[in-house]
């Protein structure tokens, strides 16, 4: 994952704007988390690693404050929300269109109807 671009937090602030590589003091300021950028640099916990993180992986840490974690996990959502945005493919709306999708729901059940003898 080279790069996230503009992902806006659930409280509104915008998270960043383009993340790379290992950016998570940059992710943790804008925050407001900065102190514990320490924490993650000596795990050796990069931006990578922290979007695969729990709830139990920041206690583990060392994270015990409800609020620093819940900022935490909110941030991990949302970055890989929009991760997955930028790797889904486009839906195609005309394939849809016309009718195909009922045609072929249909079609499969009068198929599964003639297989299992139950029609």
């Amino acid at each position: 994952m080279d790069s996230i671009s503009s992902v806006t937090g659930t409280n509104g602030c915008n998270l960043n704007s383009s993340l790379k590589g290992s950016d998570l003091p940059e992710l943790f300021s804008k925050l407001g988390l900065g102190k514990y950028t320490d924490i993650f640099q000596q795990q050796e916990i990069d931006l990578q690693t922290f979007l695969t993180l729990t709830d139990q992986d920041l206690k583990e840490l060392g994270i015990t404050t409800f609020g620093a974690r819940r900022k935490m996990l909110l941030a991990i959502s949302e970055l890989n929300k929009n991760r997955r945005k930028l790797f889904e493919p486009p839906i195609r709306s005309s394939f849809l269109e016309g009718g195909a999708s009922g045609r072929l729901s249909r079609q499969f059940h009068a198929d599964m109807a003639s297989v299992s003898g139950r029609w």
